[in-house]
């Protein structure tokens, strides 16, 4: 006796499964892969340089508003809580190297009180961050 046994059909949405489970983990990997740069307290637009320079790795960045709001990473800082940083800093890493990111629409005299307050501090070497100038 002979029986007749139905020949499976191969189910070609199957083999779609696994190739989609990937493709969707490599897109969630790359979007929080993205996302992980840290981001500036406020928004800071430096002004132009006509003479770019490579700045060496930051070590310090300080952030500087267009009212004069002073930030480090994340964190909003008044001045005397800023010189104290630095200076706890500056005693850990001596050779620390201070960067300073001001607003392009900051008014001068406010930059300059912040560069003697940093000096005060102990900074021997600060950076002025500008961006480059299209030709």
């Amino acid at each position: 006796m002979k029986l007749n046994t139905p020949v499976r059909k191969r189910d070609e949405e199957a083999n779609l499964i696994p190739l989609i489970n990937i493709v969707f983990l490599l897109l969630i990997f790359f979007i929080l892969a993205g996302s992980f740069t840290q981001s500036d307290y406020f928004d800071v637009a430096p002004p132009a340089s006509s003479a770019p320079q490579v700045a060496e790795a930051p070590t310090l960045i300080v952030l500087m508003s267009a009212d004069g709001d002073l930030a480090i990473g994340e964190d909003a800082l008044e001045m005397p809580a800023l010189n104290a940083l630095i200076s706890e800093r500056l005693a850990a890493e001596p050779g620390l190297l201070v960067q300073l990111k001001a607003d392009g629409g900051l008014a001068a005299e406010s930059l300059l009180d912040v560069m003697e307050s940093l000096k005060a501090a102990g900074v021997a070497k600060l950076i002025l961050l500008a961006v480059a100038e299209d030709h």
